[in-house]
């Protein structure tokens, strides 16, 4: 299983990784905010959501990683494997249709990925718990 937080966190890699690009692209001209392309879409303010949507028109290169990265964490809310299914491998297909070499390839590695991702479904485990854990004997003992 892989664990959704780390599926997440590699799509926020990722945008950060365009947005970074655009702003370098643009020069001086530009400083493109990372932390509202980072949170949730559902925890934005509606001034916030308005930002990114403006943003998202002027730099229409970050477009396509951001509808991915909330497509991935609409995936993680569904109550059904099927319908999860569906949802990924349509991202998937959106990822690889495009002309971007880099979500060509994102979009490659979730489908070597998707049975892992999908097992999450099954009974909706984490990781987290044995991440938070010591690595070091000694203190093994408290988990």
């Amino acid at each position: 299983m892989v664990d959704p937080f780390h599926v997440v966190a590699d799509a926020n890699k990722r945008i950060d990784e365009a947005r970074r690009l655009e702003q370098e692209a643009a020069g001086n001209k530009a400083r493109i905010p990372k932390r509202v392309f980072l949170v949730g879409r559902e925890k934005l303010r509606e001034e916030q959501r308005q930002r990114v949507d403006s943003l998202l028109r002027h730099y229409p290169n970050i477009k396509a990683f951001y509808w991915a990265k909330e497509a991935l964490r609409e995936l993680y809310r569904q109550e059904d494997k099927t319908i999860a299914a569906r949802q990924l491998d349509n991202i998937i297909l959106n990822l690889k249709a495009g002309d971007d070499g880099e979500l060509i390839r994102w979009g490659n590695t979730l489908k070597r990925w998707q049975v892992p991702i999908l097992n999450h479904f099954d009974n909706r485990t984490t990781n987290g718990f044995t991440e938070g854990c010591p690595s070091t004997e000694g203190l093994r003992s408290r988990c």
